[in-house]
């Protein structure tokens, strides 16, 4: 993965465009959850090819970092307050 594909430049900071990546943050969530879903327990064991991990610790992962970015959220909100 590229760097412009991981972190792309933002190119438009208005409330129109915040608005519509809140959606797209929220769209991917649904997918995750979706796809977590239909997957079955011995699944999540199975290494992913070519990563040297399992969906378990993927999704593990995933969750603490989402984690991670929520407590910088938390420790911004009370700076501003």
């Amino acid at each position: 993965v590229t760097r412009e594909i991981d972190w792309p430049a933002i190119t438009d900071s208005s409330p129109k465009a915040w608005t519509a990546a809140i959606a797209d943050l929220k769209r991917a969530h649904k997918e995750y959850q979706r796809v977590a879903d239909t997957i079955g327990e011995r699944e999540l064991f199975v290494e992913l090819p070519g990563r040297g991990f399992d969906l378990y610790h993927l999704y593990h992962g995933m969750i603490q970092h989402c984690l991670y970015h929520a407590g910088q959220i938390a420790i911004l909100k009370k700076a501003l307050a």
